[in-house]
């Protein structure tokens, strides 16, 4: 039931540099949340563009912050 409604558990099949950009994805995130978790580690402001942003989609990144991520493909 929990794999129908939440739409997980799918064999991938992820290629070996798939799974280390995911990887380094996760890791990235995982960094950005420990930080953000220290007092006077970065000012409110940065903390919520974090906070905002933290596991969007790369689509809604490029969107989002054409300057960093580049442009999306999509029309």
């Amino acid at each position: 039931m929990i794999i129908q409604h939440r739409n997980i558990g799918h064999d991938w099949q992820l290629t070996a540099q798939q799974k280390q950009q995911l990887e380094r994805y996760y890791d990235a995130n995982r960094f950005l949340v420990d930080l953000i978790k220290i007092k006077g580690a970065v000012s409110d402001s940065v903390r919520a563009e974090i906070e905002d942003s933290l596991l969007l989609p790369w689509e809604e990144l490029q969107r989002r912050y054409p300057e960093t991520y580049g442009q999306s493909q999509s029309p």
